[in-house]
């Protein structure tokens, strides 16, 4: 964590594609790797409860899984690896996340009549928590 910025506000460029980012936004990116990849494995190990449960096609829930792994490489592999997070690979996951939220919601909309309580439930508090980090690593890159 001692390599990012201390001040919380504080941004600057270092040179072309790095910035200094403020502390808390190692802790935001680990956050946002540990849910995904809980999330992605479990998706993955069981998608045919998963479905079940929340009134989904078993092929969504297994896509979706592969996914949200597939970023959690990102932020493992690009952002939380090195000791400054390119910009690019920030706003790549930002960008990510936005649509993350968007294909959320257009679930919700598509699967309609055979998404129960828990699995409307789960898809928005979900996209919820995912706006909310999307939000936060955005204000990181101000």
């Amino acid at each position: 964590m001692s390599s990012y910025a201390s001040s919380p506000s504080r941004t600057s460029t270092l040179s072309a594609g790095t910035a200094l980012y403020p502390a808390w936004l190692r802790t935001v990116l680990w956050v946002d790797a540990a849910t995904g990849l809980a999330s992605g494995l479990s998706s993955l190990a069981a998608p045919d409860m998963q479905a079940t449960l929340l009134g989904l096609p078993a092929a969504l829930v297994q896509a979706s899984g592969a996914v949200v792994l597939a970023f959690v490489a990102l932020i493992a592999l690009l952002l939380l690896a090195k000791p400054q997070p390119p910009l690019w690979g920030l706003r790549t996951l930002v960008a990510g996340n936005a649509l993350w939220v968007v294909a959320s919601v257009v679930v919700v909309e598509l699967h309609w009549p055979t998404l129960n309580a828990l699995g409307v439930a789960y898809v928005l508090l979900q996209a919820g928590f995912v706006a909310v980090l999307a939000g936060l690593q955005a204000r990181a890159m101000r």
